[in-house]
């Protein structure tokens, strides 16, 4: 489970927060004790590492651990690194456009619209777990795209990384559309678009399992396979702007009492090196929602 997310320095150069999730008792992890604050080099059966799509050699990741959790056995890592570019995307085309200014006048001349092609960031390594239903022990791959012309940040992914939902149960894939600056060229009067990552990156359920909101990031588990363990992928876009979230999800029995959070929450920014802050935890049973599937603690807010 992870995300990427970044946010511009200046012109060419963006700050990138990798977020990942592992197993606590993994050996290498500081022999399965590791606690907030320690240091990790991210291995698992083969080296994680951060592409960032314009050649230059890829970033394996020393991460800070910002977060653990003994009864769920996972640990939270983050990774903070900077990266500078040669331009602010891969490329940029003028295309002629036809479309009508916003007081809907109709085109007399010829103009130009930008198109841009950004850079894709990939973070990828193996293996996932292998008790997953789809894609047990196979590499993993979470994608960001960055246009430091258009934009100053991409959408901002924040989620635990277990789910415990019911057939016919709820949660929200909690990517949030960042606050722009004034110089940005995003278009923000539009909605956050969520839809499933591409195929290619991951197998999902199937539709008869579960569905996605594409306007909401709902996403609502349709299917009946109790007791079984299952990943999700969902990409959170605006106009050419997107970053990605994997979390893994567990389908309880339907009389089973949903577990949610009741104590400390998270603080409003993600863990990063400049606020590695841990969250405690302190898990009872979801008695007054006892038909509705949530996360296992609630999402970062």
């Amino acid at each position: 489970s992870g995300s990427v997310r970044w946010e511009k320095v200046d012109a060419t150069t963006a700050r990138f927060d990798v977020v990942t999730y592992w197993r606590r008792s993994f050996s290498p992890f500081e022999g399965g004790r590791a606690v907030p604050g320690d240091k990790l080099d991210v291995i698992a059966q083969s080296t994680v590492s951060l592409n960032y799509g314009d050649g230059s050699a890829p970033h394996f990741l020393r991460a800070n651990v910002t977060n653990i959790n003994e009864d769920e056995d996972w640990l939270e890592s983050v990774t903070t690194y900077e990266h500078k570019y040669s331009a602010p995307y891969a490329k940029k085309e003028m295309k002629e456009t036809f479309e009508a200014d916003a007081s809907g006048a109709p085109v007399t001349e010829r103009q130009f619209k930008a198109v841009y092609t950004p850079w894709m960031v990939r973070l990828h390594g193996c293996c996932r777990y292998n008790t997953l239903s789809n894609d047990p022990d196979k590499p993993f791959e979470l994608t960001a795209a960055v246009n430091l012309e258009t934009s100053s940040r991409s959408p901002d992914p924040r989620i635990l990384p277990l789910v415990s939902v019911k057939p016919g149960g709820t949660f929200k894939a909690s990517i949030t559309a960042p606050l722009y600056r004034p110089e940005d060229m995003v278009n923000s009067s539009k909605a956050l678009v969520f839809e499933w990552c591409p195929s290619s990156a991951w197998t999902h359920p199937g539709a008869a399992a579960v569905s996605l909101n594409p306007g909401t990031g709902i996403v609502t588990w349709v299917g009946s396979t109790e007791g079984s363990w299952y990943h999700l992928c969902v990409k959170g876009s605006i106009d050419d702007v997107t970053s990605e979230v994997d979390v893994m999800v567990y389908v309880l029995p339907a009389a089973t009492l949903v577990p949610t959070c009741t104590s400390e929450e998270f603080d409003g920014d993600p863990p990063s090196a400049l606020n590695p802050k841990p969250s405690t935890l302190n898990l009872q049973p979801d008695t007054l929602n006892p038909q509705i599937g949530r996360a296992s603690c609630r999402e970062r807010v």
